[in-house]
């Protein structure tokens, strides 16, 4: 039996899951996971733990430019299934009236694309 760990935002709703994008910072932190893994402070949310295997992507439409501090954590999509695509941890929603911008050492990286069947 294998068991997996997921981050909270793995079974979270709400802005930024299902293609409702967070706009605030405060969004895009529970979003994140909350103040267990990233806390908005203004227009800043500053990571405090990694994410592994981010079950969706996170969507972001701000509406005045947001910092990610990253604080040398990283951010990491889940893999695909067979067959299946990785995920792409966050997408910024083009023709935002805000900007995503990135700061502090740290990743973001996808989830890799899952073997396909009979292969």
């Amino acid at each position: 039996m294998v068991l997996t760990l997921l981050p909270t935002m793995a079974l979270a709703t709400g802005a930024g899951t299902n293609g409702d994008p967070c706009t605030t910072a405060e969004e895009l932190a529970a979003a994140l996971g909350g103040n267990s893994v990233a806390t908005a402070n203004g227009s800043t949310v500053t990571m405090s733990a990694s994410i592994t295997a981010l079950a969706a992507t996170i969507y972001v439409a701000p509406v005045s430019d947001i910092t990610l501090d990253l604080n040398g954590k990283s951010i990491t999509g889940a893999n695909g299934g067979e067959g299946q695509k990785g995920i792409t941890p966050l997408n910024v929603v083009a023709d935002s009236a805000g900007k995503l911008m990135l700061t502090g050492s740290g990743t973001i990286t996808g989830g890799s694309g899952g073997s396909q069947a009979g292969r």
